[in-house]
């Protein structure tokens, strides 16, 4: 530090050190001016597709799929609908005959026209089995129990020609009432042989019992045989 007898050269030379220092302290705190960077060249050929606008139709087809999804799995099944169709054609729950809480209705058809009712059902209704055909006839004749079996159909069916050949079967039974039944719904007359078996029994109808089942006690000129109704009768030998 100079003092008032310091030389004269020592205090120039302290004012040109406090200038230098002043002059760097300005540079060093004055602004920076920024770094312009040149702007690349755009491409007037390139087309930008808006990421919204994308995202939007994106979502516009999933919603749209989606609908069409929805309105398919809406709408039954051609298959289905037919299906629903047939079963209500042979339904008939809506059927009542006199007698058939006691199992009791009158029966007017043979044991071989049963036969043959049950083999043109099967044969000619759709989807048709013996498993279904006795939950028909479970349904219409015995209050929905199991009282006929697939088992017994088979038997029935099986059994010898003749017009009393398998009565005692719950299926013959449980099967003329469905039938009748399903004729009444259908709304169809009674057949020429329908009246005459009405004519030949009666009003209590036909008996439930094989003619020819069981000992039959005739004579020595005794011929035991049914007419085409099932009446029992014996003819005389000549």
């Amino acid at each position: 530090m100079a003092t008032p007898g310091s030389h004269p050269d020592a205090f120039a030379q302290i004012a040109a050190n406090l200038q230098r220092l002043s002059n760097g302290l300005g540079t060093a705190l004055a602004p920076q001016t920024p770094v312009t960077m040149p702007l690349a060249e755009r491409n007037l050929n390139t087309i930008v597709s808006p990421a919204k606008s994308t995202n939007m139709t994106n979502a516009g087809k999933k919603r749209k799929s989606t609908s069409d999804n929805n309105d398919g799995a809406s709408q039954p099944p051609k298959k289905k609908q037919d299906a629903k169709d047939a079963a209500a054609k042979i339904d008939v729950s809506s059927i009542h005959l006199d007698g058939e809480e006691n199992q009791a209705v009158p029966v007017y058809d043979t044991c071989d026209e049963i036969r043959n009712k049950i083999n043109r059902f099967l044969r000619t209704t759709p989807n048709a089995s013996n498993a279904g055909l006795i939950r028909l006839i479970n349904s219409a004749a015995y209050a929905d129990s199991k009282t006929a079996s697939a088992v017994q159909l088979r038997t029935f069916l099986g059994a010898k020609r003749g017009p009393t050949s398998g009565a005692e079967s719950k299926v013959f039974y449980g099967a003329y009432v469905y039938f009748e039944k399903l004729r009444i719904k259908e709304a169809k007359a009674k057949s020429k042989k329908r009246e005459a078996m009405e004519n030949a029994w009666g009003r209590k109808g036909m008996k439930l019992s094989d003619n020819f089942r069981g000992p039959l006690f005739v004579g020595p000129k005794d011929i035991p045989t049914e007419d085409e109704f099932g009446r029992f009768t014996m003819v005389r030998r000549r």
